[in-house]
Formats: structure tokens, sequence, C-alpha cells
């Protein structure tokens, strides 16, 4: 299973693999970009069914043209002959461009250039997410199975790439954790907010309009990529995942104003820590949080204001809330995730099997 130091990628693999041990499923680890650090490096080693073997060439997010990428099919290959591993997991398309894999193939779709634009229509379409699109396509050829955090976004890949392949919904997951019992009055919100997807602007102009502050928790910059500038939320800056899930634990509300999510990891970390959700009316999260969140469409500002103070008003109507999203967040767990995914891998292997007469010939 392939896997970089940031962003969700590294929570996923490193839980995925935890949960594969418990059903005695061992996992090579294949890391590439920036060298973990001690802590991620003791966890790794915590894992008593995992090896790790890191590769220095770019991660796809770093990477800043095609050939960056090159070398990592090639390395795959050979990683999966010479340590006779029985199926390749790859998170994220790019990995695969050019693959020539002795064994089943399942690929993993985090996030997509190509679905997001489409969200964010404001933002137009860019040189170097040509290059981009044009590998995932040739990644997702070598697949025998992709892997989707969402149906919403499973269909929305297999639309953007005309996908023939099964691609098979695995949930992200979260371990339930206590939220304090004292909560204090302040709204939430975390993200990466120099991306557009984000809908940051929205975010700060709501601290403007509440009776509470605003937290944004993340990174306001990336190198390359944009960066934004709150003028009336109180920005936090990265943050270590312990002290964003201390933050999720008190505070009241959470909130997620994006156009697009492939899941929307934070929405559940924070449903799971115990604060009510107001999110935006998009497909993502109707289908995964509906009942259990208030919702409003992406841009409207007073919509989010008024639906945050009307829960800081009715004390009451706030815990029902609060219940409904713990409630919800705990259908999304490690054990259910390490179901779905070998589910993916079965359906991986059946379609080798019916491709593999086509393979030979080639």
């Amino acid at each position: 299973m392939t896997l970089e130091a940031g962003g969700g990628v590294w929570r996923y693999a490193v839980d995925a693999a935890k949960g594969m041990g418990e059903r005695g499923v061992e996992c090579l680890l294949v890391g590439f970009g920036p060298q973990l650090d001690r802590t991620q490096r003791r966890e790794i080693a915590d894992l008593d069914n995992a090896h790790l073997i890191w590769i220095d060439t770019p991660a796809d997010r770093t990477a800043t043209c095609d050939a960056d990428l090159d070398r990592q099919p090639e390395i795959l290959t050979r990683l999966a002959h010479d340590e006779r591993v029985d199926l390749l997991h790859l998170n994220g398309p790019a990995q695969a461009a050019g693959l020539d894999s002795p064994v089943p193939v399942a690929i993993a779709s985090h996030a997509c250039i190509a679905t997001g634009w489409h969200a964010v229509d404001t933002v137009p379409w860019s040189a170097d997410w040509s290059w981009r699109f044009r590998r995932n396509q040739r990644g997702f050829a070598a697949a025998d199975a992709v892997i989707a955090p969402s149906a919403t976004h499973a269909e929305a890949v297999r639309r953007a790439y005309g996908l023939t392949v099964p691609v098979n919904v695995v949930h992200n997951a979260a371990v339930p954790s206590a939220g304090s019992r004292q909560r204090k009055r302040y709204v939430l919100a975390a993200g990466r907010w120099w991306d557009d997807e984000k809908n940051a602007a929205t975010i700060d102009s709501l601290a403007a309009s509440l009776s509470v502050p605003v937290v944004m928790a993340g990174a306001l910059d990336e190198e390359g990529q944009g960066r934004f500038a709150p003028a009336h939320a109180i920005a936090t800056g990265p943050l270590p995942p312990s002290e964003v899930r201390r933050l999720m634990g008190e505070a009241a509300v959470f909130v997620c104003a994006s156009h697009y999510e492939s899941f929307g990891l934070s929405v559940l970390e924070a449903a799971s820590a115990g604060a009510a959700l107001v999110l935006s009316d998009i497909s993502t999260f109707r289908e995964l949080w509906e009942g259990s969140a208030e919702f409003c469409a992406p841009d409207d500002t007073a919509g989010f204001a008024a639906a945050i103070e009307a829960l800081l008003a009715d004390p009451a109507r706030l815990e029902a809330m609060v219940t409904a999203a713990t409630l919800r967040s705990r259908q999304f767990t490690p054990n259910h995730q390490v179901d779905q995914l070998l589910d993916a891998y079965d359906a991986a292997r059946v379609r080798r099997a019916e491709r593999q007469p086509e393979l030979i010939r080639a």
C-alpha cells in the first residue's frame, strides 16, 4: 500500500494497515515524498504486521511535472515482484501510469482535480492540471478495481474518466473520541484554506456575522498553490492532529462550507468528537449526513449564520444534533472500513482473473 507523510492519505493508510493486521493481513507500506517525522515512524514501528520502504521520489501532490513521477510505476512493479505481494493498493491513480503489475491493482481516488474543478467553476483550468488529468487517466487504465470514499465521488470519478472497472465505496473512518463535558461557545472549521474547494471566504465572512468566535484550523498557504488571509476568523495555522481533535471536542458547532468533498474526513472527526454539524448542501454531505446535520448552500453566509445562531440559542436542539451526528459517525469505524477494503480487493482479484487472457496477449 502506498502512502505519503502529509494529508489524509497518511492517516488512511496507517489505520487501514492496523485494521488489516487484526485480520491477519501483512502490509508492505511504500512511501513517496518528504520523509516521515519521528512520531510517524514510531507509529509504523508499532504495527506488528507492517514493513515500511521509503522511496526518494516526489509525492503526487508535490510533483511539478509528469516526469517527476515516472519512476514510481517501475519501482512499484519491481517491489510487487521482489516482495511477492498478493495485491497492490495505490493511494492515487498517478502512481499507476504505465504500471505493469504482476498482481491485481486497486487504486484509491481520495481527491480528484477534475471533480473538484467542476464544483468550483470560478477557477480556470490550468496547464498543471492538464498533465495531472492525463496521468490519472493512464493510471486508472491499470486498475482492476477503483476505490472511492463515497458513492458521490465514485460516480463523479466514473464520469470524469470514463471508467469501466468497478468503483467500490470504502468510507473513511475515525476512532470515536469523547468530547469535552463543558463545551465552549465557539465555532470550528478545519481545512486546507488555500484550496478554493474549501471555500474559506464564506467561513471568514461568517465570522463577521456571528455572536461567537469562529476558529479556522489548518494551513493558510501552500507553496505554488495559493494563500488565504482571513480578515474576521481566528486562524490557528497548521496544527498537530491531536490539537485539532481537542478543538473539535470543545467547539459547540463544526462548520464546513466546501464546494466539493470526496468524503470530508474532518466532518467525521468532528462528529465523533461530539460537535454539532452545519454543512454545505452538497451531494456528498447529503449522502453521508442527511438527518444528522444542518445544511446551507455553500456560499450562503447568512444561511450559515442563521443556522448556527439558532442552534446556540436552543440548547436542547443543539444537544439533539450532537447526538445525531455522534450516532451517525459510529457507522464509519475502522472495522467497517477494513470490511469494505477487503471487498474491494476481492473485486480486483476477480477482475484480474477475467482480464488475464487479455493481459497475456498484450
